[in-house]
């Protein structure tokens, strides 16, 4: 059974139980847990770098150790990190578009450090100058 079955479950409740502190609470907590679950399709993407969890621990206020042995998804959760989606993915847009220019620019270096250039004299004489060959 997934979230939306609850989900379900509280929209079929009687009108005086929807008036319930309760209820509200509950409905809170499973409404954070679906807007959270996109969220954690974007923080596990490959492009964040250590920046980027710095940047998203100083924007939200929100402090947590990496640690793959200590980071949990329930840590994940108790965050409440559904509160800050639109700061998220930003921070994430952003590092996928970082990560695409640094491709980018490999790319542009691996081609120019193999490109050779021919020199020679300005009209023979050296000390006039150097021109750049064809390099075609």
């Amino acid at each position: 059974r997934g979230i939306g079955a609850y989900s379900k479950q509280l929209k079929r409740l009687s009108p005086a139980h929807r008036r319930s502190p309760v209820f509200r609470k509950v409905s809170e907590k499973i409404q954070g847990f679906k807007d959270s679950i996109p969220l954690l399709s974007s923080l596990k993407n490959d492009a964040l770098r250590d920046r980027h969890w710095k940047e998203l621990m100083k924007m939200t206020g929100v402090n947590f150790e990496m640690d793959s042995k200590s980071f949990t998804l329930n840590k994940l959760f108790s965050m409440e990190l559904n509160r800050f989606k639109d700061q998220i993915a930003t921070i994430t847009l952003n590092a996928m578009q970082e990560a695409k220019i640094e491709k980018d620019l490999a790319r542009i270096s691996k081609f120019w450090t193999s490109q050779s250039f021919s020199l020679s004299p300005y009209n023979g004489d050296e000390s006039r100058g150097w021109l750049l060959q064809d390099c075609s």
